[in-house]
Parts: C-alpha cells; structure tokens; sequence
C-alpha cells in the first residue's frame, strides 16, 4: 500500500521521507505558500495539489502545471451543482 504526506514540507526530504516510507503527498495552498518546490524536489511527480486561492493556483500552474495534478476548489467543498462549486485546472476555467 502506498503511504502519503499531508501538508508539511519539512518530512519530505531525505532521509525523513525514507524513514517514514511516504510514496506521495497530497498537499494545499503549496503555490499560495511558495512550498510546491519542497515538494516536488522530495516527490518528483508524484504531488497532488489542492490549491484554494486564484492567485495560489495561478503561482502553482506557472511553476508546476505541466508537471503534477493541481485542482483549484471552493474552500468549503460545496457539491457539484450547487451555487458554490469550483473546481479548476490548470490551463482550464
């Protein structure tokens, strides 16, 4: 089973990530926070991100867009449908 990092880049390194055995990392706001660049230098393309801002999933799509799945979303993950709903990728509206 693969085993993922959440939402701090100081264990993605080696040999921290090593000795916690992360596979992947699941990470939001990494472009709002300037951290995308600890994360794919640990995780290479294996990075998801959830970015919750425009100006956080413009920075994140400018650096990293073609390179690892990034989703911009509505904070408080409205269902599809509903009035609030977002969801964007880079290079889509």
């Amino acid at each position: 089973m693969a085993v993922g990092q959440e939402n701090t880049p100081e264990p993605a390194p080696a040999p921290a990530r090593k000795e916690v055995g992360d596979d992947f990392a699941v990470v939001e706001e990494c472009g709002q926070y300037d951290e995308c660049a600890a994360y794919t230098d640990a995780f290479g393309k294996d990075v998801i991100v959830i970015e919750y801002t425009e100006s956080g999933m413009r920075k994140a799509c400018q650096g990293w867009g073609d390179e690892i799945s990034i989703a911009r979303r509505d904070l408080n993950l409205a269902p599809a449908g509903s009035a609030d709903y977002l969801h964007q990728t880079c290079g889509a509206s």
